[in-house]
């Protein structure tokens, strides 16, 4: 018997999507507006922020650094690539915890109701 354990890695890409009861006027605001966008990113008390930037247009990038309390240190920087108002936003962000890498598109978009598409992908694939 051997005590060699065989560990694999397979990337793979998935989709999570989700429809909310809410006003897409609501959900736009929240993603849109610098102080409404921080109650969605602001991890409160248990986070220390080094960095924190948001430019809200196309082209633009919105930027979040820090390290939990007693956890690993994170990174998040996003660029926009489409906005349509009260329509679309789409943007790609590329995430680093503890300097390991991860890159997600994300698609909001937007009809009667806010409807929202992460679409994670394995490095080099999107």
């Amino acid at each position: 018997m051997s005590d060699t354990i065989e560990r694999s890695l397979t990337h793979a890409t998935f989709v999570i999507e989700r429809t909310y009861p809410v006003p897409v006027e609501a959900v736009w605001h929240a993603l849109s507006d610098n102080e409404a966008r921080d109650q969605w990113f602001t991890a409160g008390p248990a986070f220390d922020a080094h960095e924190k930037s948001h430019e809200f247009r196309v082209g633009g990038h919105g930027t979040e650094e820090g390290q939990w309390h007693g956890g690993p240190r994170s990174r998040f920087h996003s660029t926009y690539t489409d906005i349509v108002d009260l329509q679309r936003i789409v943007f790609t962000y590329d995430m680093w915890v503890d300097a390991l890498w991860r890159k997600t598109l994300v698609s909001e978009t937007s009809g009667d109701k806010a409807h929202i598409s992460l679409i994670c992908a394995p490095p080099g694939t999107v």
